[in-house]
């Protein structure tokens, strides 16, 4: 118990030490998803792509996409976002929230014989993201990232069970890289 508190309070210290430098001019390319194999449409596939510029210490805007995919639906969406870390130049740990703006279309078509074919439809909308999420770096140019995103849709974007939704949150894991 003791050599695992100690490796704990260790590692804790040689976190604290490292930095995470997002200054002004750095750019990004940032790459998140999740994957739900036990979907009730077979899987669940979202993949969120970005690249971002820093035009300030600590605040990025940037480009976004977001692609959904599963059996039966297909979602993509583009836009752009602006994201603020809140780094105190010597932590690899660096929480941060962010907004998006994104024009998104959806495609629905299950088999005539399945419960959920009255779902079936093509539309498209603007959808609105809040983000909030932490960064840990490995090193200088990489980090690992968690985040949980709210969107919000002016029409019906997201499935949900058996009917479909204007709003989903979502989790994300991923990797961003900075050069």
């Amino acid at each position: 118990m003791k050599k695992a508190v100690l490796f704990a309070l260790a590692a804790l210290l040689v976190s604290a030490v490292a930095e995470a430098r997002l200054d002004k001019g750095m750019q990004e390319l940032g790459v998140q998803g999740m994957l739900d194999l036990d979907a009730e449409d077979k899987y669940d596939l979202d993949l969120n792509l970005t690249y971002g510029y820093f035009f300030r210490h600590n605040t990025e805007v940037g480009l976004v996409t977001d692609f959904q995919a599963s059996d039966s639906v297909f979602n993509a969406k583009f836009g752009g976002f602006i994201e603020h870390n809140f780094n105190n130049d010597i932590s690899r740990w660096v929480p941060y929230i962010g907004l998006a703006a994104q024009l998104g279309s959806m495609d629905i078509d299950f088999d005539e014989n399945d419960a959920n074919a009255s779902l079936n439809d093509s539309q498209s909308a603007l959808n609105l993201v809040a983000s909030l999420g932490l960064k840990y770096f490995i090193n200088d140019n990489v980090a690992l990232t968690g985040t949980v995103t709210y969107n919000w849709a002016t029409d019906k974007l997201y499935p949900s069970e058996d009917e479909l939704k204007d709003t989903a949150t979502k989790i994300f894991i991923g990797t961003r890289f900075y050069f």
